[in-house]
């Protein structure tokens, strides 16, 4: 039913908030005073690196018992150029281990450095040049792959991947990529194809359509010679790559365990996106996705007196141990 909103009223230019707002779902001044966790450099094959977090979380100091599995969550951030380093370690508080030991692994995209502060100070032109969905994916597959080989090898453990608002576009094709997945978690993101979510949000504030973008979409080839600067602050090849997400197709072809959560308020994706999702699943009979909506939280899952972060990670940590689709039903 969503579908009506958007194709036909614009592509929209006026993404501001896909440009500027689509990050990790936290507000920055509620992390200010966080300690840090130190980086690491992972170097990919072709030359280039990135920096990346590891954070291990259990209630206590050894495995609760032999058979419990152990889990490893890869994190996939937003459309930001923001630093990891800014949200940890509080960004994970509720995910504590309850479902077992629990080791995040969280890449960032290239030339992000460890105290890099977002789009609003301005990200770097090397940042936006290798800002598209090919090489994030690729550079996703590389780690995730390289990380798996040398981890404990047993069939005991969960293989997690957790996509944050622009993330959760693309932890569904790693998936689909990645045979040991074995849990997909999306925060603040649904099952629309990544332009109809923010065409729908854009319309439902009155914001007008960029012609500038409707043309390089309208004629994509044509488009991207002749656009040779940003658009939005992205590179055509950004946005071409984006247009061709497919996302409800990659989550239905998912058979395994999926958690969906997002805010009513979400003022950057619609939470007609997570209804699509719901929809979709019900549709085809598939029984493999929870979905949670928080009243009145916006894209960080806060509201003006509440931070529900803190209750999803639970709720998911819940959802990991009884390994159940239906748990929030």
């Amino acid at each position: 039913m969503y579908k009506k909103y958007l194709r036909p009223i614009a592509l929209i230019g006026g993404l501001l908030l896909l440009v500027t707002g689509c990050a990790y779902p936290a507000k920055l001044a509620h992390f200010q005073n966080n300690k840090s966790v130190q980086p690491f450099t992972y170097h990919f094959a072709d030359g280039g690196n990135a920096q990346y977090f590891y954070l291990k979380k259990n209630i206590t100091s050894t495995r609760k018992s032999p058979t419990e599995p152990i889990t490893y969550v890869f994190v996939v951030g937003g459309s930001d150029c923001t630093s990891f380093a800014h949200f940890l370690p509080q960004y994970f508080r509720g995910l504590e281990g309850e479902s077992g030991d629990i080791h995040l692994y969280m890449l960032q995209k290239r030339f992000i450095s460890e105290h890099t502060w977002g789009r609003s100070f301005g990200c770097s032109k090397q940042f936006v040049q290798a800002d598209y969905p090919e090489q994030w994916i690729a550079d996703q597959l590389e780690f995730i792959q390289q990380q798996l080989t040398v981890l404990q090898k047993s069939s005991n453990r969960r293989v997690v991947l957790l996509g944050i608002s622009e993330g959760g576009e693309i932890a569904p094709i790693l998936a689909r990529r990645i045979p040991q997945t074995t849990h997909l978690v999306i925060l603040a993101n649904g099952g629309l194809d990544p332009l109809d979510a923010y065409s729908l949000q854009r319309t439902k504030m009155g914001l007008a359509p960029s012609d500038k973008l409707r043309k390089l979409l309208d004629a994509p080839e044509l488009g991207a010679r002749k656009n040779t600067g940003l658009i939005l602050g992205r590179t055509a090849t950004y946005w071409l790559q984006v247009n061709n997400i497919q996302q409800i197709e990659n989550l239905l072809l998912l058979k395994i365990p999926i958690l969906m959560a997002m805010g009513i308020d979400d003022s950057v994706v619609p939470i007609e996106s997570a209804w699509y999702a719901q929809e979709q699943f019900e549709k085809q009979g598939n029984k493999n996705l929870s979905v949670l909506t928080y009243p009145n939280a916006d894209h960080s899952l806060s509201s003006k007196s509440v931070n529900f972060l803190p209750d999803f990670f639970h709720k998911m940590d819940v959802w990991l141990g009884v390994s159940s689709s239906t748990i929030f039903e």
